[in-house]
């Protein structure tokens, strides 16, 4: 049909080439996604600690 010929040895590797694309693309992912739930997890630390140390230091007083 037309002159492009496939070995099967160069199939196979063509599809092992996108295995590790596809194997290196989720590692990245779920790298990414714990990266970011550390972060979100510090944040709330410190969200929590400010909402436990700051209202007994930041009192408004008694305007009454």
């Amino acid at each position: 049909m037309n002159g492009l010929t496939v070995t099967p040895a160069q199939l196979m590797a063509g599809v092992g080439v996108l295995l590790v694309l596809f194997w290196v693309w989720r590692a990245g992912a779920c790298r990414a996604k714990a990266a970011a739930e550390k972060a979100r997890s510090g944040a709330r630390l410190v969200s929590l600690a400010g909402r436990v140390e700051l209202p007994p230091v930041v009192r408004t007083p008694d305007l009454r």
